[in-house]
C-alpha cells in the first residue's frame, strides 16, 4: 500500500509542477506527469540488493528482441482498435511512438541491471506461461495507458471547481488512481520490484469473464446490458432530503473501490498470482473492489427511476447480469489462486475473521442473548 501512496504522491507533485507551465499542451503535460512519476517511483523502490550486472550478450539480445516484439504487439493491437474499429480509448497509446527511442534506452538499461531473470525470457523459460503473460499485457497496457492519459487530461482541464459536481470529482480522481496503479502494475513486473508474475490463469472461463469487462468487449456487451434510460441518481434525488445521504453512499463506495486498488501495492494485475495481498480492504473481505464497484453502479444509475413497465425490468436485468459477471470473475479468480497455499490459508482466515464472519458471529450472539 505504501508503494502506491508514494506513486500517487509523485503524481501529485508532478501534476502541480507541470499544470501551470503555459508553453506545454495539455497532452504533453499528461505524458510528462506519467513518465516522471513512473521513473521516480521505479528508482525509489527498486531492490538494489537484487541488481546484478548482466554481461551475457545472448541474454541481452533475447531481452531486447522480445521487448521489441512485445511493444510492436501493443502498438499493432492499439492501432487496429483505434483506426480500424474506431475505439477512441486506444488512440493515446499510439502517441508513445514519439518516445520509442527513450523507451528503448530505458529498457536496455534495465536489461544490464537484470530486470528479468533468464527464465522469464521466452527463449529460455516456460513458453506457455510467458506467452500468457505477454498476451495479458498486450491486451491491458494500451487501453489502460490511454485511460490514465484521458483521466489526467480531464483533471488538467478543470478550471473552476464547483461543489455541485463533487461526485464527479471523486469519480475522476478515483478512476485516475485506479488506472495509474494498474498501468504501473502491468508495465513493470520484475523481481527487482518484488512483483513478478508467478502464474497466469490458464482457463478459458477465467479469461472470458475477465476480458469481457474491458474494452473492446465491454462496448459489445453494453449493447445488450445498457440501461434503458440516461437518468442518474441526481435526477432522482435533486432537491430531496435524501440527496446528501445518497451522495455520501455513492462517494463511500467509490472510495472503498480505489482503496482496494491501493492495497495491491505494485502487484495489481488481472488473471495473475503475484503474491498474497491481505492488507487494507482485503483484510476484511476477499473482493472489496468488485463488491463496492457493483454497489456503486446500483446507487448511481437508480434503475427504478424515470422508467416504467418493461424498461424497469430491462434496467434491473442489465445490472443484475453485470453483477453476475463480476461474481463469476471472483469465483474463477479464487479457483486460480486456491492453487497456492498462501492464498488457501488467507481464504480460511477470512472465513473465520473477515467482516462477514464477524457479522454472523454478532447476529448469532444477539439471537443467543434474546433466547
Amino acid at each position: 500500500m505504501k508503494e502506491n501512496l508514494i506513486l500517487l504522491s509523485f503524481f501529485l507533485v508532478y501534476f502541480l509542477f507541470f499544470k501551470d507551465i503555459s508553453n506545454l499542451t495539455v497532452e504533453s503535460k499528461a505524458n510528462l506527469i506519467i513518465v516522471f512519476s513512473f521513473i521516480s517511483v521505479f528508482i525509489l523502490f527498486i531492490d538494489y540488493k537484487k541488481i546484478k550486472i548482466v554481461k551475457d550478450i545472448n541474454y541481452i539480445k533475447a531481452f531486447f528482441l522480445e521487448f521489441l516484439v512485445f511493444f510492436l504487439g501493443c502498438f499493432l493491437y492499439s492501432f487496429f482498435m483505434s483506426y480500424f474499429l474506431n475505439f477512441e480509448l486506444f488512440y493515446h497509446f499510439n502517441d508513445l511512438l514519439i518516445y520509442l527511442p527513450l523507451i528503448l534506452i530505458f529498457n536496455i538499461g534495465l536489461t544490464f541491471l537484470g530486470y528479468r531473470e533468464k527464465n522469464d525470457l521466452f527463449i529460455y523459460g516456460n513458453k506457455f506461461l510467458i506467452f500468457r503473460k505477454t498476451v495479458l499485457k498486450i491486451f491491458f497496457i494500451p487501453f489502460i495507458y490511454s485511460a490514465t492519459f484521458d483521466c489526467l487530461n480531464r483533471i488538467l482541464m478543470i478550471d473552476d471547481w464547483d461543489l455541485r459536481y463533487i461526485d464527479y470529482y471523486f469519480y475522476i480522481f478515483g478512476l485516475t488512481i485506479d488506472v495509474t496503479i494498474a498501468f504501473f502494475g502491468y508495465a513493470f513486473s520484475s523481481n527487482l520490484l518484488n512483483n513478478e508474475i508467478k502464474s497466469v490463469d490458464n482457463t478459458l472461463k477465467g479469461w472470458v469473464v475477465c476480458i469481457i469487462c474491458y474494452p473492446p468487449f465491454f462496448y459489445f456487451y453494453q449493447l445488450f446490458l445498457s440501461q434503458a434510460d440516461q437518468y442518474t441518481w441526481k435526477d432522482w434525488a435533486i432537491g430531496a432530503w435524501y440527496y446528501y445521504p445518497w451522495l455520501f453512499l455513492i462517494v463511500s463506495t467509490w472510495i472503498i473501490y480505489w482503496m482496494s486498488t491501493f492495497s495491491f501495492g505494485f502487484k495489481f494485475s488481472n488473471l495473475t498470482w503475484r503474491g498474497l495481498v491481505k492488507t487494507g480492504m482485503y483484510y476484511y473481505i476477499k473482493h472489496p473492489a468488485y463488491l463496492s464497484k457493483n454497489i456503486y453502479w446500483w446507487l448511481y444509475t437508480v434503475p427504478f427511476f424515470g422508467v416504467y413497465g418493461f424498461d424497469i425490468i430491462t434496467n434491473i436485468i442489465a445490472l443484475a447480469t453485470t453483477n453476475l459477471i463480476y461474481y463469476a470473475r471472483a469465483r474463477t479468480e479464487e479457483q486460480h489462486l486456491m492453487r497456492f497455499e498462501e492464498y488457501r490459508e488467507y481464504n480460511e482466515w477470512i472465513k473465520q475473521n473477515g467482516l462477514w464472519a464477524k457479522f454472523k458471529k454478532y447476529v448469532n450472539k444477539m439471537k443467543a442473548h434474546q433466547d
